[in-house]
């Protein structure tokens, strides 16, 4: 449900309890109400232009205050001619709350059954986001113990098999240790024996080695310089 305004030649699409700046309306004071000229209205399924019916409808709002917009630069430049110009402007605007919109059926859209239709939506939200709320937390708690109880059903049979799998160890009797430890004492004399025999025995070399080296070791007969130059 909307209807259509125009105010100082402008035209704005307005329901009741919105806000909106229209042009500076100068003998309008702060606080009071006024009657807007409805161009068109929309009635459920039928949309009204025109006719004679519009001529029951009226838009009622509210003078909130009077204002000026952001201001806005206009710079102006000839080029060649030194010619630099800069102004600023600022549109007057006037500040109405639409309080009030009758239809030609004798319908009324006012503020006041807005925000009470507004205050009794929220309550009503917020009692059904406290049960769902609720409802989430019972459902998780019903989800943590059937996860429990199905945990410990399985675990209960794996504990059983593992204690059957392993058997408890027996320590000897202290006879038995006895004898243990020297069997593995002599163990270790022998094995150090056996390392120490190894070291002790010599480094077969090949044959070829050993000829190559006694060839080598044989001095050649040394030979006089003055011997040399009689033969």
């Amino acid at each position: 449900m909307f209807a259509i305004v125009c105010s100082g030649n402008k035209q704005f699409k307005v329901s009741s309890g919105d806000l909106i700046r229209v042009p500076y309306l100068a003998g309008e004071n702060p606080q009071a109400t006024l009657q807007l000229q409805p161009v068109a209205v929309e009635e459920g399924v039928h949309f009204l232009i025109g006719s004679e019916e519009l001529k029951k409808t009226s838009v009622t709002a509210k003078v909130l205050r009077h204002g000026l917009s952001k201001k806005t630069l206009v710079f102006k430049k000839k080029r060649r001619k030194g010619y630099r110009k800069t102004r600023g402007h600022r549109q007057a605007f006037t500040e109405l709350r639409i309080i009030e919109i009758k239809l030609p059926s004798g319908k009324v859209l006012s503020l006041e059954k807005l925000k009470k239709g507004a205050s009794k939506k929220k309550i009503t939200g917020e009692a059904e986001e406290a049960s769902k709320a609720k409802n989430l937390k019972e459902k998780a708690v019903e989800k943590d113990k059937a996860q429990k109880t199905a945990s410990d059903k399985v675990k209960a049979p794996v504990k059983e098999s593992s204690q059957a799998k392993k058997p408890k160890k027996t320590s000897p009797p202290p006879a038995k240790a006895k004898a243990d430890d020297k069997k593995k004492s002599a163990g270790t004399k022998t094995s150090l024996k056996t390392t120490k025999t190894a070291d002790k025995k010599p480094v077969s070399r090949p044959k070829a080695q050993k000829t190559a080296q006694s060839k080598d070791s044989v001095k050649k007969p040394s030979v006089s310089k003055a011997q040399e130059k009689g033969e």
